[in-house]
């Protein structure tokens, strides 16, 4: 019952907020793309399980995103950022889906950077 309650770790380093669901990552942190302002850092490992389908919070200065973990027990993971108005995503639906054992990135944007 106590790993139920604490399947996942919420960790701050520095420029980066940290979800850790076992050994897979999800990560807020500064980026070095030119014109975004933040990136989420999806790293998926082989050890998932439905109890991890959840949103999770994370910050990175005054900047606070949802994240959904969406579990696939037969295939590759996804994440679903949700960003607060005035934000979006690259990719534009906000969704990575990656297979174990690999990592991909999302990038965040101001919207009145983008037009």
């Amino acid at each position: 019952m106590i790993g139920l309650l604490f399947s996942f770790i919420i960790a701050t380093f520095g420029k980066a907020e940290t979800i850790s669901l076992s050994s897979t990552t999800i990560t807020l942190q500064d980026t070095s793309h030119a014109t975004a302002i933040a990136e989420v850092v999806f790293d998926n490992k082989n050890v998932n399980q439905p109890r991890h389908e959840d949103r999770y919070t994370l910050s990175l200065r005054d900047l606070t995103i949802e994240v959904e973990f969406v579990f696939d027990g037969s295939g590759p993971d996804s994440i679903i950022v949700y960003p607060p108005e005035g934000i979006m995503c690259f990719p534009y639906d906000c969704t990575l889906t990656v297979i174990e054992e690999q990592r991909d990135i999302l990038l965040l944007f101001k919207l009145e950077e983008m037009s």
